[in-house]
């Protein structure tokens, strides 16, 4: 064997270490330490069950050790894999946070964890805002009439309704046609046109509330059961009918008024005054929905008392003249259809758009907006002077009638 093999041995292993030494802690260069961490994104909406991949960039790019640790402040909140895949478990706040595992520096994302998804929630918002916009668009036909028979053909495009998708309220009022030129026929239709006009002032006032509650009741979401459905059906309907009892309990204030003064001018003794209230609502052909309201007007005879405002009393059977009549009324006798009753008609037609708003914060909030009505110009609440007893009443039956009805409809009835 030469002699210079060992020499050029330990040559080869020295060339072969070469390339490793100074990457060891033992070495000439130490490694590179973590200074940082970046979380992408470092906020965070998300909806609930839903999950987001969060990313960790370590600083600086050549660290030696770019591990990282994932931990969540709230769990039941957002939990958060060892990867970073963060899922979102409840509403609320929580703060996912990389840790560095050389180090220990620290960065984070702030999630906030919703019911609804945020897009989805955003165009909600927009759809509830643009429902706000009052007054509404309106649409007012003219029906004119020549001869008496034309009240009784109204066009059939003619009604009174609203229209969420337009946030229009249709209707229309009847005119004597300018080609009547005989005196006497004018005046006989121009007091039918008074008459007519007066009635249907009650439908029309019925679909402008429907217009009013629209950034309410057409925003209440389901979610997999039609509770908040009954919510909302009830309230909507509930309130449009009472504010067309609003109006009709002003027109015959204002009757009575009217036909007293007339009395008085006459020479008669006001104390001697006779006033009908059901005889008035017949006159209008308005007696259906009120025929208890005007009971009621007509036996208790305090009409001063009542043109000044609503009293106690009166807010009371506002609302339960209205209740009795809605959950007891069936259409299927009207219309001679089986099941065919209002509160089915309700909850076959459907609020346009899902949303967020079904919190019982929301629900009071359109408790008190929907059933405040102008009074004198001034905004009265019903629930506020009807009283306590009265109150919780109404609220029982009407809490004790969505449960009924919310049974009905899981019974496939």
């Amino acid at each position: 064997m030469s002699k210079r093999f060992p020499v050029l041995l330990a040559s080869a292993v020295l060339a072969l270490a070469l390339p490793f030494i100074g990457c060891g802690s033992g070495g000439g260069e130490s490694a590179v330490a973590a200074t940082g961490v970046a979380v992408n994104p470092s906020t965070l909406v998300l909806q609930i069950d839903k999950t987001r991949q969060l990313s960790a960039s370590v600083q600086p790019n050549n660290a030696t050790n770019k591990g990282v640790a994932w931990s969540s402040s709230d769990t039941g909140v957002a939990d958060v894999s060892s990867s970073g895949l963060v899922t979102a478990k409840a509403v609320g706040e929580a703060r996912i946070t990389a840790t560095t595992q050389d180090g220990g520096k620290t960065a984070s994302c702030d999630v906030s964890v919703t019911l609804y998804d945020p897009v989805e929630e955003a165009k909600r918002q927009a759809e509830f805002e643009r429902l706000s916009v009052w007054p509404p668009n309106v649409q007012r036909d003219i029906h004119e009439v020549k001869e008496m028979a034309d009240f009784n053909n109204v066009p059939s495009s003619f009604g009174f309704w609203y229209v969420p998708a337009l946030h229009r309220v249709d209707g229309f009022d009847y005119a004597v046609s300018p080609a009547v030129t005989d005196p006497q026929l004018k005046e006989q239709l121009q007091k039918e046109v008074e008459r007519q006009n007066l009635a249907v002032s009650h439908t029309w006032e019925h679909e402008y509330q429907h217009a009013r509650n629209a950034k309410y009741t057409r925003n209440i979401r389901w979610q997999n059961t039609p509770r908040s459905q009954w919510k909302s059906g009830f309230l909507d309907e509930t309130s449009a009918f009472l504010s067309s009892m609003m109006l009709f309990r002003k027109n015959m204030l204002d009757e009575y008024a009217k036909q007293l003064e007339q009395f008085v001018v006459a020479g008669g003794n006001p104390q001697q005054f006779k006033f009908s209230a059901v005889s008035y609502g017949e006159a209008i052909g308005y007696v259906l929905i009120i025929e208890k309201m005007a009971i009621w007007y007509d036996t208790n005879n305090n009409f001063a008392e009542l043109m000044s405002g609503v009293s106690q009393d009166e807010a009371a059977m506002l609302m339960h003249s209205y209740f009795d009549f809605f959950f007891h009324y069936n259409f299927a006798a009207y219309y001679d259809i089986s099941r065919m009753d209002e509160i089915y008609l309700i909850f076959n037609n459907p609020p346009n758009i899902q949303t967020s708003f079904d919190t019982d914060e929301f629900f009071q909030k359109t408790l008190n907006a929907i059933f405040t009505y102008k009074i004198d110009d001034k905004d009265v609440n019903l629930f506020e002077i009807m009283g306590q007893i009265a109150r919780e009443e109404f609220l029982a039956k009407l809490n004790a009638k969505m449960e009924e009805e919310y049974a009905r409809w899981l019974a496939g009835q």
